[in-house]
């Protein structure tokens, strides 16, 4: 259950009692690529997409010399992209 895994990987990253509980604890950015199909076939901008996360990664190593935070959480929906998702045949890596 995705949900199940998000409160797994938010609760890691916080308090659960002390002084400030939910308060996080360590420091983390989230990036929501939206490379899933439904998003590449969404017509809004379709000439400016990158949907290779190797690209998307470097542009934020290239913007961001010092990591604004040492952690990335990265959600992406695996289920679409695994039952409607197809390999780039010139490049299937």
């Amino acid at each position: 259950d995705l949900q199940a895994i998000i409160d797994k990987c938010l609760a890691s990253m916080t308090q659960t009692g002390g002084t400030n509980p939910g308060k996080a604890t360590r420091e983390y950015m989230t990036l929501h690529a939206r490379v899933e199909p439904d998003m590449q076939r969404h017509p809004m901008c379709i000439d400016s997409k990158v949907y290779n996360l190797t690209q998307i990664i470097g542009f934020l190593e290239a913007k961001f010399l010092d990591p604004p935070a040492p952690a990335l959480f990265l959600p992406i929906n695996r289920k679409l992209l695994e039952s409607e998702g197809h390999p780039d045949k010139e490049n299937p890596e």
